[in-house]
């Protein structure tokens, strides 16, 4: 319905998740671009790289202060910490990976370009998925995509700056698909410049906690019927113009909460009812018994 929730910077006590996974993306974003413009594909970290990330993090932060985003500077200072230390963490993990090197940064797909960093492969194109003999197109952005040092291999990453709730190769009652169709968009988007490449994973990695969780290819080779049968009920509930708001935990979390108002679980009880939502409704809870065991 295009509905935003209305930020008033000037009233927020210091920078919202949004913004501040924003920063984050934008300072890895050039952090890697810059290393790889430098050293070209074959980009291995250094110890000495440690001071060009917390060079770059810095100044990225007075942007972001200029935009009036930061909120109240004994806050900020904390949340500057906070991710800086982050960052080393994260830096110093990266260090010890040698098995595969970083070499797509912000890769679009389906979408038009934007005033915003991108990988050089990004494309208009969408990713598209045949559906019981319909074409459904995706768009979308990945945040890296890495090869291994022999190019037949790759794995996809997506960072997260908050903790990472999603559970390893479970599509959780179909609210959790963007890694499996990661993999999907990944295969499509490499297979054209990489013969034979064979994306083996993609995983959510927390700059927060260090957590990763991952879904591996071979996995979604096994629970490809499955995933069909999930993507069929949603883009048929959305052909059919079949939405219907299933309150949970996250709620708390929206900031549209007040839409929906306090009788969201009278709303669900009376819409749980009509045969139309009968098929996504057994979704979700077929899938969520399965992740109980």
């Amino acid at each position: 319905m295009g509905i935003e929730s209305l930020i008033e910077p000037e009233k927020e006590a210091t920078i919202n998740p949004l913004d501040k996974g924003t920063l984050v993306h934008s300072i890895l974003w050039k952090f890697f671009t810059d290393l790889k413009k430098e050293r070209g594909s074959s980009l291995q970290l250094k110890p000495k790289d440690l001071d060009k990330l917390l060079e770059i993090a810095n100044k990225k932060f007075i942007e972001f202060e200029q935009m009036g985003v930061t909120g109240y500077s004994m806050l900020w200072e904390v949340v500057k910490r906070n991710i800086l230390d982050n960052l080393v963490d994260f830096f110093n993990e990266e260090l010890n990976d040698t098995e595969f090197i970083p070499t797509y940064f912000e890769v679009r797909y389906g979408m038009k370009r934007h005033d915003f960093q991108e990988s050089e492969i990004s494309t208009e194109d969408p990713v598209s998925l045949k559906l019981a003999g319909k074409t459904v197109n995706l768009k979308g952005r990945i945040d890296r995509i890495d090869l291994s040092r022999d190019g037949k291999r790759a794995r996809v990453r997506d960072y997260k700056t908050g903790k990472v709730f999603a559970k390893a190769n479970d599509f959780q009652g179909g609210t959790t698909l963007q890694l499996p169709l990661y993999l999907y968009a990944a295969r499509q988007l490499l297979g054209r410049l990489h013969k034979g490449i064979e994306v083996e994973s993609a995983e959510y990695y927390s700059l927060k906690d260090g957590k990763r969780v991952g879904f591996e290819g071979s996995e979604l080779k096994a629970k490809e019927a499955k995933l069909q049968e999930i993507l069929k009920t949603i883009a048929g509930s959305i052909e059919e113009g079949i939405f219907i708001a299933v309150p949970d935990g996250q709620c708390r979390y929206c900031d549209l909460e007040i839409v929906c108002g306090s009788w969201t679980q009278i709303l669900f009880k009376r819409k749980a009812k009509d045969p139309r939502v009968k098929g996504y409704l057994e979704m979700l809870t077929e899938e969520s018994e399965e992740s109980e065991e």
